[in-house]
Order: structure tokens, then sequence, then C-alpha cells
């Protein structure tokens, strides 16, 4: 799949849509060399959030990509499970056009 659009996405009143953190999914860079460093600074900072997940919770968003992180671990705090499930909704509607087109024999 390719796909290039900016960084940050603006609605028809010029709202903040959405933000591209995956290199995958955003076109390169085109800004000047010298607010290098304020961009990934600021990137980085972006939309963190930081909670404790108790047991049987979930966390469930429409996004094109979240950064996920744990801090470390206590063995003595008790057991870790977590599990994982994602799809990017473009390669979703990449398959559906695919199979849209598929002829069934």
């Amino acid at each position: 799949m390719i796909h290039s659009a900016p960084v940050i996405d603006l609605d028809r009143e010029g709202k903040l849509y959405l933000i591209r953190f995956s290199n995958q999914q955003r076109r390169e860079l085109s800004i000047p060399f010298e607010d290098i460093e304020n961009f990934y600074f600021s990137y980085n900072l972006f939309n963190q959030l930081k909670f404790r997940f108790q047991p049987g919770n979930i966390l469930m968003f429409n996004n094109l990509r979240i950064l996920h992180a744990r801090k470390a671990f206590n063995l003595n705090s008790g057991l870790r499970h977590l599990q994982l499930a994602s799809t990017d909704i473009e390669m979703v509607y990449s398959r559906l056009r695919r199979l849209s087109n598929c002829k069934i024999s």
C-alpha cells in the first residue's frame, strides 16, 4: 500500500481533523532545516496520555495510528497481560475494493 498525506489534516472549517504519526501514512517533511528540532520535540509530546488499566479494561479509538509504551514493570505488582488488535482503515477499504472486483466462479 502506498499512501502520502500531510502530517496534519484540517477539516472544511479549518479545524484539526487528524495527525498522522506513522511514517508510512504521511509524506516527507517539508519544513525548514532550522525548525526540525522544534518539530520533533513537539511531535513527540503531542497527545500523550498516561493511565493505568484495570483488569477487564479495553481501549478503543478511531485513529490512524497510536504509539504506545509502558513504564517499567514490577514483578511484585501482579500479572501483566496485554492484547492488541488493530487495523488500518485504508487497508480495510483496499481489501473491500479488491473483493468487490473479484469474480466468483
